[in-house]
């Protein structure tokens, strides 16, 4: 089953593959006073029916971008697939099972998602 995580990985790597431009480096801490630098891939674009959500990040965090807003989710424990949810608020998640995904802002999940090529 694949995970966002590497779906975004992968379009860093096609990414690089076709001359485009390379993304910009995140700095990420690692520990207290010490950090990393990882490259920030481009963001996934997915359609939850007529809306248009992106999500991008890390395999630990997860910004995702829905109706004007942005939220940041951390991966938590799932059943399956890929869960990232909002620490301040439980309602709000990004849900991947394989092709799709699941968008659940403050209570409101909205209809199933779809990766667009």
């Amino acid at each position: 089953m694949r995970t966002p995580w590497r779906v975004v990985g992968a379009t860093v790597l096609l990414g690089a593959c076709g001359g485009e431009k390379r993304p910009e480096a995140v700095p990420q801490a690692d520990t207290p006073g010490r950090s990393t630098t990882v490259a920030a891939a481009p963001p996934v674009i997915l359609m939850c029916g007529a809306d248009t959500v992106s999500v991008q990040g890390t395999q630990s965090e997860l910004q995702l971008h829905v109706h004007g807003e942005t939220f940041q989710v951390k991966l938590s424990p799932s059943a399956s697939g890929a869960k990232y949810q909002a620490d301040a608020d439980s309602t709000t998640f990004y849900w991947n099972q394989g092709a799709t995904s699941l968008v659940q802002v403050r209570g409101d999940l909205m209809p199933q998602c779809e990766m667009v090529p």
